[in-house]
């Protein structure tokens, strides 16, 4: 007869791990809305840079840090020139072509970001699986006894 080998984990421990994936699982989500966010900010400017490059009208331009309540009526100085937040208080005034550019590599380091996160969001729902399964055995086992 073969005997098995057993592994003895206290039930508390297997909770704790239980809640420190839910914790993460909690937190990849909160860091793929964020990232989902700079997207759609993202693909709004580039909008924005193509619209006001074109147009010959003037634009509305929101006036209450972009909450949609109150709007101007403006036209651009230079349609051709973009200021562009460079990170930590630096900016650089860019040609259309080059703030395109800016922006869609933004976009594509973004596209990598979402998709590593997206990635260790799935395996920390497994992970997170794999300890409810281990649970649920535990409680099969002590009904038993």
């Amino acid at each position: 007869m073969a005997k098995r080998d057993q592994v003895v984990v206290d039930v508390n421990t297997i909770l704790a791990l239980a809640a420190a994936a839910e914790q993460e699982i909690q937190q990849l989500q909160a860091i793929l809305a964020q990232l989902d966010d700079i997207r759609r900010s993202l693909e709004a400017a580039k909008e924005t840079v193509k619209a006001v490059s074109e147009s010959q009208e003037p634009f509305l331009v929101p006036a209450d840090g972009g909450r949609g309540n109150v709007f101007f009526y403006a036209t651009a100085a230079e349609k051709d020139k973009f200021l562009v937040h460079l990170g930590t208080g630096v900016y650089a005034k860019l040609s259309r072509e080059k703030t395109l550019e800016y922006i869609d590599k933004s976009l594509e380091a973004i596209d990598k970001d979402i998709e590593a996160t997206t990635k260790r969001l799935e395996e920390a729902m497994a992970r997170y699986q794999q300890i409810q399964a281990l649970l649920a055995q535990v409680q099969a086992q002590a009904r038993r006894q």
